[in-house]
């Protein structure tokens, strides 16, 4: 595998506590990666620190050929990365279009398009295209967000919890949508998610984490198989 992004022994600590001790970790252009583990293991930190949002204490993060580590969140998202953060931090009081459109505010051309996009691939929006976005259910919530970080125009989308508490229905569309965009766009994806079985299901390629070190990696499919994976994050 050649990685396209990667990350070589990233720390990341919150005053005297590590919330992340040297992990390395890399995916291949177009490729989605799951990151699975309890809470408290550093998945949600690792995110932070690749989009900027805190500072590593040591190691480097790279991405198609540059180094991202050190640079500011508006510079990371030019690069190419978007991030749809755990609990989906919309606007709640603007619109659903507002809240889409905030997304592309990088951007000069194919906005329009993009956003036709959007809305063919969650026609719920579409049908609330005007409604403040905060009246919408936690799923359709979440549909925004990833549409919002959509109209960026990433090559690779970080997504942190993206089913949490959501309606299952609600999750299996937002798990065939993550599927589309990888498969149909080449968008690659980076997975933090406590519902393992559907982040090994939507992922080629998947890390364990344990307590901010990676406890086990592996091809995803073998994962799903390996009996402390079952037992610890599976219910087998």
């Amino acid at each position: 595998m050649t990685a396209h992004f990667s990350i070589r022994d990233l720390s990341v600590r919150y005053g005297m506590v590590t919330a992340v001790k040297g992990i390395s970790l890399e995916a291949a252009k177009g490729q989605i990666i799951s990151l699975i583990g309890a809470n408290g293991a550093g998945k949600t930190s690792i995110l932070r620190a690749v989009t900027g949002l805190t500072q590593p204490a040591g190691g480097e993060i790279w991405f198609d050929g540059e180094r991202l580590d050190g640079k500011g969140t508006d510079q990371i998202v030019a690069r190419g990365l978007a991030m749809v953060p755990e609990g989906r931090r919309i606007f709640p009081f603007m619109s659903v279009k507002d809240n889409l459109l905030m997304g592309a505010y990088r951007r000069k051309s194919g906005v329009a398009s993009d956003l036709d996009g959007i809305l063919t691939r969650f026609p719920r929006l579409k049908e609330r295209f005007k409604q403040q976005a905060g009246s919408l259910s936690g799923g359709e919530q979440q549909m925004v967000a990833i549409g919002r970080a959509l109209m960026s125009k990433p090559r690779l989308l970080l997504l942190d919890e993206p089913s949490l508490g959501i309606a299952p229905i609600i999750v299996r569309e937002i798990a065939r949508f993550i599927a589309s965009i990888n498969r149909d766009d080449g968008v690659g994806v980076i997975l933090v998610e406590q519902n393992s079985r559907m982040a090994l299901k939507l992922s080629s390629y998947s890390y364990v984490l344990e307590t901010g070190k990676i406890a086990l990696e592996g091809a995803s499919s073998e994962l799903a198989e390996n009996d402390d994976v079952r037992r610890a994050y599976l219910g087998g």
